[in-house]
């Protein structure tokens, strides 16, 4: 899986950022207090694990808009439904699953 754009608006210090074509990496660089954690903490947002409070609004009158683009292969949906199943699954049996197939050796 990877992140193949990013916008962020209103969210900490910065007002709107659009990066897109993210090809194998996203390197951030920059002086201190420039955003680089922000960027980073915006994607934990859509992650789930970044709870957004009141002091991350930029503008109190405005929402927070951070929108993420990512390509998932079918390897990923493998690894990301055993997570899901608490077991992992072998590919035939996910491969069954997205062409929805129903098989009777499908874990319940």
């Amino acid at each position: 899986m990877k992140i193949s754009s990013l916008t962020i608006r209103n969210f900490k210090s910065i007002r709107e950022l659009n990066i897109e074509n993210i090809e194998n990496a996203l390197i951030l660089v920059g002086k201190n207090n420039t955003g680089k954690t922000v960027v980073i903490d915006a994607i934990r947002v859509v992650s789930g694990s970044y709870q957004v409070t009141e002091l991350d609004f930029n503008d109190r009158k405005k929402n927070i808009e951070i929108q993420m683009t990512l390509e998932i292969t079918e390897e990923d949906l493998i690894q990301l439904h055993g997570l899901a199943c608490g077991d992992m699954v072998d590919h035939d049996t996910i491969t069954d699953r997205i062409n929805g197939h129903k098989s009777s050796y499908l874990p319940r």
